[in-house]
């Protein structure tokens, strides 16, 4: 046999590979680009639809609050000269807090000063909470940071990289498999376990690394549990034996999260205005 063609061949089909290879990274990373970018334009648009209702409505909410001739708390309802239109619109917003409609609706059932400064109010916060997040979103795409600009230019790769990592998943199944058919009957049912353990977990932390997550606290507890289920993957390093417990430990973790990401009842929001 002649080592020199056997070489060659071998270099051949792993030149064919990596090409294949490439061409796919590229396609992935430009559509994940495209649509991260499509995606942002999108979130964009909706802040700033958002914000002309709801800054349209603050503007004619604002002059009627301060004017001297409604001073009195017992102001006649008709005396408020806030177009009714231009308070409803707000309920179109895309981003208007679920305060917001409550005080909406407590200004058209009651249409008296105190609904009108607990609307203007809220309308103030949602008016912040969006400029706060367009500031954001413009200084991500127009001047990021080093280190954002060093994570913008990999997040198009994660698509790429998870399904490398089913890749060699199933890969490793596949041995574990073959493996099993010479050890205890036990073993193929660990292995299938260990599979669904961390193929379920790369899952969640794909979703929640992709995820559009706006400004607000439980983007925090999605997080630390999806790193906490993640995390005890790297325990089936120690024994496929372990596979079962630490899936079980994971479902038990997935659904604790169903109580700590829940939505917030009305009574728990402390202030006006409060973004969930």
């Amino acid at each position: 046999m002649d080592w020199s063609i056997l070489l060659r061949s071998h270099a051949i089909g792993l030149y064919l590979i990596g090409m294949v290879g490439l061409f796919a990274f590229a396609v992935v990373y430009g559509f994940t680009a495209k649509q991260r970018k499509y995606r942002d334009d999108e979130r964009m648009r909706r802040i700033q639809n958002s914000l002309d209702r709801l800054t349209q409505a603050a503007g004619q909410v604002y002059p009627v609050l301060i004017s001297k001739s409604l001073s009195s708390a017992h102001a006649n309802p008709a005396s408020l000269p806030v177009p009714a239109e231009s308070v409803l619109a707000c309920k179109a917003a895309t981003y208007a807090s679920d305060e917001l409609l409550e005080r909406i609706d407590q200004y058209m059932e009651e249409r008296d000063r105190k609904s009108l400064a607990l609307l203007y109010r809220t309308l103030d916060s949602d008016i912040r909470r969006l400029t706060r997040e367009r500031k954001m979103i413009l200084a991500r795409g127009e001047h990021p940071r080093w280190g954002l600009l060093l994570w913008l230019t990999i997040r198009p790769a994660i698509p790429f990289l998870v399904l490398v990592i089913e890749s060699l998943l199933l890969w490793n199944l596949w041995n574990d498999l073959m493996a099993a058919r010479y050890l205890q009957a036990p073993a193929v049912l660990f292995a299938i376990l260990r599979f669904i353990s961390c193929t379920g977990a790369l899952v969640l932390l794909y979703a929640i690394i992709t995820a559009d997550f706006r400004q607000n606290a439980r983007r925090l507890v999605f997080i630390w549990l999806s790193l906490l289920i993640s995390g005890l993957c790297l325990l089936h390093m120690l024994s496929l034996q372990a596979a079962p417990y630490l899936l079980i430990a994971q479902v038990l973790i997935f659904a604790s999260g169903f109580r700590f990401t829940r939505e917030p009842k009305r009574k728990e929001r402390p202030y006006v205005g409060e973004y969930e």
